[in-house]
């Protein structure tokens, strides 16, 4: 997020809690969910 403008970003569990902390120390303000993201599989 910069300058006011949201970004949503999915990420693999495995990498949640690092992505969100790296986030945190940028600055940006963490919304989090437990959800998981369904993949497609065709």
């Amino acid at each position: 997020m910069q300058a006011g403008h949201r970004l949503e970003e999915t990420v693999p569990l495995a990498q949640a809690r690092h992505r969100r902390m790296e986030l945190e120390a940028q600055g940006a303000t963490v919304y989090w969910s437990e959800r998981l993201a369904q993949s497609r599989s065709c």
